[in-house]
């Protein structure tokens, strides 16, 4: 099964880190890695996981659907290797309460 690695914003609180890895539990999706982090901006985290899944799309789609994910970018081919190549992966369209789109950074 292909490997593939995801980056995805979440609101920084209790239980959203737990219902993107239920998901990946319920999927059986294997997780090779798996790593979180607060982003610059307060109140969000970056989690950067690699999956094995046939069809990344399907685990975007999952994750997107979480009230907690504002944003999933599948990053296997082109895998940043710096902080300052993660910029452009702020969302366009962000749902966080009370945030414009100028106001999030990965």
């Amino acid at each position: 099964m292909p490997n593939h690695t995801f980056i995805a914003l979440l609101r920084d609180k209790p239980g959203a880190l737990h219902r993107a890895v239920t998901l990946f539990r319920r999927r059986s999706y294997n997780v090779a890695s798996l790593r979180v982090e607060r982003s610059d901006t307060p109140g969000f985290s970056r989690m950067t996981v690699s999956v094995d899944a046939h069809n990344p799309e399907s685990v975007i789609k999952e994750l997107e659907r979480i009230v907690d994910v504002l944003s999933v970018h599948n990053v296997t081919h082109d895998a940043p290797t710096t902080t300052a190549d993660l910029a452009p992966l702020s969302p366009l369209h962000s749902q966080a309460d009370g945030v414009g789109d100028e106001d999030l950074s990965v």
